[in-house]
């Protein structure tokens, strides 16, 4: 026990000790708690962050439920097209015939 290792040992032994002995009670008007305190965000502030960071979640989902739903107009195909481009434009009577002056066939 004569080697500079116990006696270290003893040393930071008894310095535990009287740091046990002397140091402050726990409480909130402790130095450490003081300084650990000055550096830490508040908890209403982190409460603030967190219903603000919900809020544009919801947001975002609502955008993705929105884009995710959304579907193309529904396009109907004909098979014989040029159907609409073959009728004669002579003998047809007053309001018998639609429109169709701005159709546009599309093809495959």
């Amino acid at each position: 026990f004569a080697t500079p290792f116990w006696r270290n040992a003893l040393i930071l032994a008894g310095l535990a000790v009287v740091a046990y002995k002397y140091a402050p009670e726990p409480g909130d008007n402790v130095y450490l708690t003081r300084w650990i305190a000055m550096y830490t965000t508040p908890a209403e502030q982190w409460l603030e962050l967190g219903a603000k960071n919900t809020a544009q979640k919801e947001v975002v989902a609502e955008n993705t439920r929105l884009t995710v739903s959304a579907k193309s107009p529904p396009v109907h195909r004909y098979r014989y097209p040029q159907s609409f481009e073959q009728a004669s434009p002579f003998l047809v009577g007053v309001g018998t015939q639609a429109d169709l002056s701005d159709l546009v066939v599309k093809s495959k």
